[in-house]
């Protein structure tokens, strides 16, 4: 964070000097955000808004500001406000439609997306959700067809590389599974999900140990995730799919019922049933699988009433 002391400083010096200026505080409200200073930024933010409702850029940053720490709802609002702002910003749309997707809206965000990439048809992380969209609807040739575009286009993000693997994988494309996790590895270490997705490809080539090497060490990255994030609700969700896939149904389906007793919001629980049916896609003669499915279901069924 120490490269961003000197801007800090320096804006600090310019909002004494303009303190009415809302291009100055929204750059600042930026430097806190790239310094996950989120409520120092959504003070700010608000403050430019305040003095510039009109401000589109300050409105658009407050929504990602919110999307970052999970505010949803607030999220969405200051997208909305935004498009109508500047209804051919592409990123705007963008944004909206990766809050969507983190909420599990799919269709609400594959509209987003077609809107974005028609408006700038090279947004390579707007396509590469779009493909994680069409992977979670079970539409797999949309899917690999986006995140082979979202590839040419950013080849450095690991993300999309677990993705088209996990597409590849369900698809029943083993060789071109293990070797787009291995390339998400090698840009990233320190991804889970890639270890993850390269175990299960191990399991169904028949590698059992060498899936369990891969599962072992998605269990130690998600741990250290979940100890410096304890309020990440994804952490211990994955945590406990990785025990399972592990062949450890009993501390799965332990950790399962804690996380859930937590309240976990239900795009979240969504996020966790889904994992587990791509899984069961994989396997689908796992009891353990079909038995823990059952309790998130039936956590949704009662969160959703």
């Amino acid at each position: 964070m120490h490269r961003y002391d000197n801007a800090l400083a320096d804006l600090n010096r310019a909002v004494e000097l303009a303190p009415d200026d809302a291009w100055i505080i929204t750059t600042r409200a930026d430097t806190y955000r790239k310094m996950k200073r989120y409520e120092e930024a959504l003070a700010d933010l608000s403050r430019a808004i305040e003095l510039d409702p009109d401000y589109a850029w300050a409105v658009h940053n407050r929504g990602e500001t919110y999307r970052l720490i999970r505010r949803y709802d607030q999220a969405l609002a200051d997208f909305n406000r935004a498009i109508e702002l500047v209804p051919d910003d592409a990123v705007s749309f963008g944004t909206r439609g990766v809050t969507y997707l983190q909420m599990r809206q799919y269709d609400e965000a594959l509209a987003d997306f077609n809107e974005a990439i028609e408006l700038k048809d090279d947004l390579s992380w707007a396509i590469s959700s779009r493909g994680e969209v069409y992977l979670g609807m079970g539409r797999y040739e949309e899917a690999r067809v986006n995140l082979d575009r979202a590839i040419e286009l950013a080849p450095w993000r690991d993300r999309q590389w677990v993705g088209r693997g996990m597409t590849y994988l369900l698809l029943k494309r083993d060789d071109d599974a293990m070797s787009d996790f291995n390339e998400a590895i090698r840009l990233s270490s320190n991804d889970d999900k890639a270890f993850y997705g390269q175990a299960l490809t191990h399991y169904t080539m028949g590698q059992n140990d060498k899936a369990q090497a891969d599962l072992q060490a998605a269990v130690q990255i998600a741990q250290q995730k979940r100890d410096e994030d304890p309020w990440d609700w994804r952490n211990p969700l994955r945590l406990a799919l990785y025990h399972l896939a592990l062949g450890k149904a009993e501390q799965a389906e332990r950790l399962y019922r804690q996380t859930l007793s937590g309240k976990v919001p239900a795009y979240r629980a969504r996020t966790a049933a889904a994992d587990l049916k791509d899984f069961l896609t994989l396997f689908p003669t796992h009891s353990q699988a079909w038995a823990i499915h059952g309790i998130v279901e039936e956590y949704l069924r009662e969160a959703e009433r």
